[in-house]
């Protein structure tokens, strides 16, 4: 009996002292397919570093790939998780109630027109025309403002289409995004005045919650990488 109590001990004893295995925290990102960006084989130069700087904090990152506005829903809607890219401006609120980090990139909005067609130097010329825009992204003040009939649009390859039949007058579209979906499908340049974008804005990643946050802080730790 002795001898049974004695093992019996040792067992628990040695449970108790074993190192407990505790696996890395979770957090989830929530993005959109951004050509050249965010692209769901896990190649965009944001995957790419946003996964880097994951492990340089010890996090596991999940991102997933969803329509800009179910994105955004799932982000205002969770607790402990992060959103990218989170821009700020009059009337751009990708990331509410987020914990920003330090500017990671920059993006410029344009009025693009068709390859053939004159650039929009001034944005009164739109009141009374048919701008798109991708569904759920937010493009500020300025362009409805003008007067134009906005219109949503699924996807790029759908408003190029639009353009050239004519059923678009413009397109409302963020850079570099727009530059590297014509570059990966070998397109011709849309026509737009480069020195005069509609809005300049810094991104960020956005995220609420504790694990978030050590991403952020490794993301501003690296960022250098993503700027130079």
């Amino acid at each position: 009996m002795f001898l049974i109590q004695v093992r019996f001990w040792i067992v628990v004893l040695t449970a108790l002292c074993s190192p407990i295995s505790v696996s890395a925290d979770t957090v989830t990102l929530y993005t959109a397919e951004l050509p050249g960006l965010h692209q769901s084989d896990g190649s965009g130069k944001y995957d790419v570093f946003l996964n880097k700087a994951a492990a340089v904090a010890g996090v596991d990152l999940k991102i997933i790939y969803w329509p800009v506005a179910r994105a955004i829903t799932a982000f205002q809607n969770c607790e402990n998780c992060c959103a990218n890219p989170c821009t700020q401006a009059p009337g751009i609120d990708y990331c509410e109630g987020a914990n920003l980090s330090k500017p990671l990139s920059v993006s410029r909005l344009y009025v693009f027109t068709g390859s053939s067609k004159d650039p929009i130097s001034d944005l009164a010329t739109l009141k009374g025309k048919t701008v798109g825009k991708l569904q759920g992204m937010q493009i500020g003040e300025a362009v409805p403002a003008a007067g134009s009939n906005l219109i949503e649009i699924a996807d790029i390859a759908s408003a190029l289409q639009m353009l050239d039949l004519g059923r678009l007058d413009a397109f409302a579209a963020w850079t570099p995004d727009i530059f590297n979906y014509l570059s990966q499908n070998n397109l011709p340049p849309l026509s737009y005045v480069a020195e005069a974008p509609v809005l300049t804005v810094s991104e960020h990643l956005g995220c609420k919650g504790l694990t978030g946050q050590k991403l952020i802080d490794a993301a501003n730790a690296l960022r250098f990488r993503l700027l130079n």
